[in-house]
């Protein structure tokens, strides 16, 4: 039963980064990321290719990234806990320098029906809530009062905080082959 769970909360992220990136703008190149058992993490030119690895894996942590003629524009997370209890959905926009500006974040928690909705300007390396909302996650009627428990994950605020930084510069994307894994913290 829990794996089944486990598989169906990481069949929602992959289809929630497809859906978020379904409206690209022409000339974008989109790379793909997971984090393979905490220990490194891979990048992929396919979507089908990092869909096979994602599931076959079972990976917690998920990523896609866009570049536009070369900048990095956008940068969308997914993470999870292994018991299928909470999910966060990050979706990072990036300013014309290539560092996050802003951030809508989205939580879900299972035991409680509840979604968490922050969204977060970011400037100077600094983030600043701008607004909250709490809704019932199977009806997305608004309730009062914001959750009291959420997951420790850190608001990136300069892009080299992303710990797949490395794999995502602008240079670095235009000699990346199909796939490319690297150790965590390299």
């Amino acid at each position: 039963m829990q794996r089944k769970r486990v598989s169906l909360v990481i069949a929602l992220s992959i289809g929630l980064l497809v859906q978020c990136e379904s409206s690209s703008p022409t000339g974008s190149e989109k790379l793909y990321l997971l984090e393979a058992a905490g220990q490194q993490w891979c990048v992929y030119r396919s979507e089908a290719e990092w869909n096979a690895d994602v599931q076959q894996q079972q990976a917690m942590v998920v990523a896609t990234v866009e570049h536009v003629s070369g900048r990095l524009i956008a940068v969308n997370v997914t993470e999870q806990d292994e018991s299928g209890d909470w999910i966060v959905y990050d979706n990072y926009t990036m300013s014309a320098d290539g560092q996050p500006q802003s951030l809508k974040r989205t939580v879900n928690i299972l035991p409680g029906e509840r979604s968490e909705e922050r969204v977060f300007r970011i400037r100077a390396g600094l983030a600043t809530q701008q607004s909250a909302a709490t809704r019932q996650l199977g009806t997305g009627k608004s309730l009062r009062g914001a959750e009291t428990w959420l997951p420790d994950v850190p608001v990136i605020t300069r892009v080299q905080g992303f710990p797949f930084a490395s794999l995502i510069g602008a240079e670095r994307v235009k000699t990346l082959p199909s796939k490319l894994c690297v150790a965590v913290g390299r």
